[in-house]
């Protein structure tokens, strides 16, 4: 029996450029972000913060192309959400924990009750280039990763946006 090769596809670049917008655009709609809070793209904040980080950039894992050039594409752009905090306890650690996981619930449309107020997020932000946002998917739960050596815990949670591509040739 002869082993099936799956084939290979390039990355999405011009996607890369409209899921980091889009994603960066939705993320401080959050409402459970604090006023002075906020998420930095791709930079590990000094002391205390959040990052979100692509893992990968956008890649294309499935394509269909029909007799008269068009083209659907089946894409995905993993991501890490980074929570650095100093100073935890205990019941700190399971707070952060509990934010990274009801910030990923709101992320995938599920609701969220944050401070007696029971939130859900209608849609995902529309992107430009033929390109439409299917779902987006936590893929790791929020975990300790490591303490950087300014005594910071940093808390990861990874996620993917899976997103079509349509266009013709």
């Amino acid at each position: 029996m002869a082993d099936e090769v799956k084939e290979q596809y390039p990355q999405d670049i011009d996607g890369y450029e409209y899921v980091t917008n889009a994603l960066m655009e939705l993320v401080p709609l959050f409402p459970g972000l604090e006023d002075e809070e906020g998420f930095r793209f791709s930079s590990v904040p000094d002391g205390e913060g959040m990052s979100i980080t692509p893992i990968s950039g956008a890649k294309i894992y499935e394509q269909r192309e029909n007799i008269n050039g068009h083209v659907k594409q089946m894409c995905e752009y993993p991501f890490m959400v980074l929570y650095k905090a100093s100073g935890l306890n205990q019941q700190n650690k399971i707070a952060v924990k509990e934010w990274l996981d009801t910030f990923a619930d709101w992320l995938t449309k599920q609701p969220v009750t944050i401070k007696g107020i029971t939130y859900k997020l209608a849609d995902w932000p529309e992107l430009t280039g033929g390109r439409e946002i299917r779902t987006v998917e936590k893929t790791t739960p929020a975990y300790l990763a490591g303490i950087s050596d300014d005594k910071c815990e940093n808390w990861i949670m990874n996620m993917t946006i899976r997103y079509r591509n349509e266009f013709d040739r």
